[in-house]
């Protein structure tokens, strides 16, 4: 939630919200973007319009207090107007890592009528439970509501499915109502000036402690913590294990100079590289995210999983996702896909289904077909081998192109290094004013 300079203060802001009015907005190319570009929401607080200034004043605490290092999305503050609530639904929501769901007497009420109209918090929290583990979901309880479900029966709630087209109608109203009244959250008054500043204060620290503790936990979004490179390439192979082997061999073996230093690449294969004993996922999804380039082998055989991965998970999908998550949204030092088409093949998007991806670790940001889409979309390099050939042969025909790569990864990060270390002398374009020197640029 990024803030107008017309906006004169907090309270002003909160009256303003109140009466129905909306902040101004600069970018309209998409509904769910604040006034200041990329920014990418870490809560998102869901409330009905009744509390929408208790929900301003939290969300402006957490900013304030983290210095803005912590952004947060509500309705009233961050959502254009004229854009639709899918758009924020599909787009703001998964990238959050804490729902807020502020739950008053008025939400309950309407809570009991949801399988016969729309409840948009209702539709916000099964859309957050929908996204699992990588969004944590904390309740904060207003006034009594939370003695008002503890006492209920929860024989008032509909044993039905919400009603909104846009519910993943997965769990009966009945049953969500119940999974919230147990999840263990905050209380508080509803009004900011019944309330006394401490309690706010209070509030927001345990928010942004449950914050912290979540993205410390979540695998995922430790992903998209920038890094600096420990390999050059990391290559992953459904099918083609042999194939793969040989790059990996023909890769390791190539030196080059990089900033004065006659070195050798830094190469990622699993079956070369994994520790025994360690955990393969959380090894192979490091792996990519401390990798400049990430190259994948892609065939017939290779793309076949991926036609049942809805209830088969598969590694290769998964590490696709986790390299396109990390593009898609890591501000610096993101990763380059490299697909390798062998033997002529090309996918077609059309050929898989617009499901999502079964694997417990997946970031569910793209379905199967998306991903396919994006494959065929990169600029990547043809392989082909033959039947009495040497894979070498073939790993080695395209070394040269994928150190062209590697060299203008190397050249972009020397211009980053240099504007940082002799800002007055050098100037990068790609630079943000909140990058720091660190190992990477030295």
């Amino acid at each position: 939630m990024i803030l107008s300079n017309q906006v004169a203060n907090a309270d002003d802001l909160a009256d303003g919200l109140n009466k129905g009015n909306r902040l101004p907005f600069s970018s309209p190319t998409f509904g769910w973007k604040c006034i200041r570009d990329e920014v990418m929401h870490d809560v998102y607080i869901s409330s009905k319009s009744s509390d929408r200034s208790l929900a301003y004043h939290i969300a402006s605490s957490i900013e304030t207090s983290s210095k803005c290092k912590y952004h947060v999305f509500t309705d009233w503050t961050c959502h254009n107007m004229g854009s639709n609530d899918l758009e924020y639904l599909n787009e703001v929501l998964p990238r959050s890592k804490l729902f807020v769901i502020l739950i008053s007497v008025v939400m309950i009420e309407e809570f009991k009528t949801a399988h016969q109209r729309v409840c948009y918090p209702l539709l916000e929290l099964e859309r957050a439970m929908d996204l699992g583990s990588r969004l944590a979901i904390i309740p904060v309880f207003l006034d009594n509501s939370q003695d008002l479900l503890k006492n209920s029966t929860f024989d008032d709630y509909p044993n039905d499915i919400h009603k909104s087209d846009l519910s993943p109608q997965k769990e009966k109203v009945r049953n969500i109502v119940s999974s919230i009244s147990q999840r263990e959250g905050y209380t508080f008054k509803s009004k900011v000036s019944e309330s006394k500043k401490g309690d706010l204060d209070g509030l927001v620290r345990n928010l942004v402690s449950d914050l912290e503790n979540h993205l410390q936990n979540n695998l995922r979004w430790n992903m998209l913590l920038p890094t600096k490179p420990k390999f050059d390439v990391l290559i992953r192979d459904n099918s083609e294990q042999d194939l793969a082997t040989a790059l990996y061999y023909v890769l390791s073996a190539e030196r080059q100079l990089v900033r004065d230093i006659n070195r050798g690449l830094e190469v990622f294969l699993d079956e070369k590289c994994l520790k025994k004993g360690a955990d393969w996922k959380v090894e192979f999804l490091n792996g990519i995210r401390a990798s400049a380039i990430f190259i994948f082998l892609i065939s017939e055989a290779a793309l076949e999983k991926f036609r049942t991965a809805d209830k088969f998970p598969d590694d290769l999908l998964l590490g696709l996702e986790s390299a396109f998550d990390i593009l898609d949204h890591r501000k610096r030092r993101s990763i380059l896909i490299l697909p390798v088409f062998v033997d002529g093949f090309f996918p077609q998007s059309d050929d898989f289904d617009d499901q999502f991806h079964c694997h417990p670790s997946s970031p569910r940001m793209l379905t199967i077909k998306t991903v396919i889409k994006r494959i065929s979309q990169l600029q990547g390099l043809k392989l082909y081998t033959e039947k009495n050939g040497s894979n070498f042969q073939a790993a080695e025909s395209i070394v040269p192109a994928i150190m062209t790569y590697l060299k203008e990864r190397w050249a972009e990060q020397q211009k980053r290094a240099d504007a940082l270390m002799y800002p007055e002398i050098f100037s990068f374009e790609g630079r943000d004013k909140d990058d720091e020197i660190d190992e990477e640029s030295i």
